[in-house]
């Protein structure tokens, strides 16, 4: 559970502290005032939580750590399949407002890909590298297991034998 919201607390922090900093970049100083509303932690900090989903899911999966390009990679792809769809669908509702006239495709795309790097990628990086608690397969072969078992049952009854002589006494 730790691990979890590891995951997910950093990759929300993460990438609400990049929807901060441009709104600081766009309002001056006031922009910081942005961070005591709710309906700006609404919208800021899902984005970045579900990255840290995932890498956990992924982390949990995979026998060694991940690199940071994985995790700013995988990041990215996941914050921009989240605001590929959400961009596409407030286009098409403003076409319909001003027409075809003010639609620019290249500078959306831009925007994407920068918010997607910005928010997935840095979520991603703030989340740990793997898991703490993930149950591998051990690397004991199965002779080695029971020589390391056979030998914690002789310490065990060595230490029952010296108590019971200790208590005798």
């Amino acid at each position: 559970m730790r691990d979890f919201l590891s995951f997910v607390l950093r990759g929300a922090w993460a990438g609400t502290d990049f929807v901060l900093a441009l709104c600081i970049l766009l309002y001056g100083s006031m922009g910081a005032l942005f961070l005591l509303s709710p309906v700006f932690l609404i919208y800021s900090v899902p984005p970045g939580a579900f990255v840290g989903l995932v890498l956990w899911l992924i982390a949990g999966k995979m026998t060694r750590p991940l690199s940071q390009g994985g995790r700013f990679g995988i990041g990215t792809g996941i914050a921009a399949a989240i605001l590929l769809p959400m961009s596409f669908y407030q286009t098409w509702i403003s076409i319909g407002f001003r027409g075809v006239y003010g639609f620019d495709m290249p500078s959306m795309l831009m925007r994407i890909a920068v918010c997607s790097a910005g928010i997935g990628g840095l979520a991603g990086l703030a989340c740990p590298a793997s898991r703490e608690q993930v149950s591998q397969e051990s690397k004991l072969t199965y002779r080695e297991r029971l020589q390391l078992y056979e030998a914690a049952e002789r310490e065990a009854k060595e230490a029952r034998e010296r108590i019971e002589s200790v208590s005798l006494s």
